[in-house]
């Protein structure tokens, strides 16, 4: 965040789960933060955990329609809970299954969150839905200097949003995606836009050299587990 020149101040966090950021807001200087999570008991966790004078929570899934209700697909790992049912998800991660369904109530955040308020960051983590909570925050979009989310160039989740698709909507808004760092073989990763104004060929760079050591990084993790699954299974048999 800092890499990008991005100010401390007030973050919207939609996909809270259980504030599992916090230390990194805290360490980087956001001491305001709006948690929007979906599931009602993990909400209820965070209002009875987070001081009410820094942290705002709001319980409803982020959508483009307000006030209607929806399923949500409640998942073994609680994580990849997703109002979408599993794509490739299945079958890259068959360890997590879903247990069960519960009605859960749109909520489009233009119309919960204050019109005034000023934001340094929009993190998004909503497995495959991002386009829907993209346009339920309507022009609001435009109080944001940076956005972080998780992205898909696959359809882990059935109809789920795919990268160049959110890019388009974001484009619109003056945003440019400026570094991706996709994870090995599961069609997802992890993206930053930020405001054309604040992009530079030289940043530009700077952040395609730091995911190219990102990638290096997790390639030889990779590389050296497979090696030491083969020599196990080969020394056991």
């Amino acid at each position: 965040m800092q890499f990008w020149g991005l100010t401390p101040g007030f973050v919207l966090h939609v996909g809270a789960h259980k504030a599992e950021e916090i230390s990194e807001y805290d360490i980087n200087g956001f001491s305001k933060v709006i948690w929007v999570e979906a599931q009602p008991e993990l909400a209820k966790y965070l209002q009875n955990h987070l001081d009410p004078d820094k942290h705002t929570v709001i319980c409803g899934v982020a959508w483009d329609t307000h006030d209607d209700f929806i399923q949500l697909k409640v998942a073994s790992n609680s994580q990849s809970s997703s109002v979408l049912a599993l794509g490739t998800h299945a079958k890259s991660y068959p360890e997590v299954v879903i247990d069960k369904e519960i009605v859960v109530k749109t909520l489009r955040l233009d119309q919960v969150i204050p019109l005034d308020l000023k934001f340094s960051l929009l993190n998004i983590d909503v497995q495959g839905a991002e386009l829907h909570v993209l346009r339920g925050l309507g022009h609001l979009l435009r109080n944001f200097n940076m956005i972080y989310s998780e992205v898909n160039r696959k359809y882990v989740y059935e109809n789920c949003s795919l990268v160049n698709e959110v890019d388009a909507y974001l484009k619109t808004f003056g945003f440019r995606r400026v570094s991706t760092r996709w994870m090995f073989r599961v069609g997802w990763g992890d993206a930053i836009w930020v405001n054309e104004d604040s992009f530079s060929l030289n940043k530009r760079i700077q952040a395609t050299m730091r995911n190219l050591k990102f990638y290096f990084f997790h390639f030889r993790l990779s590389f050296i587990y497979q090696v030491k699954s083969r020599w196990l299974n080969s020394h056991v048999s």
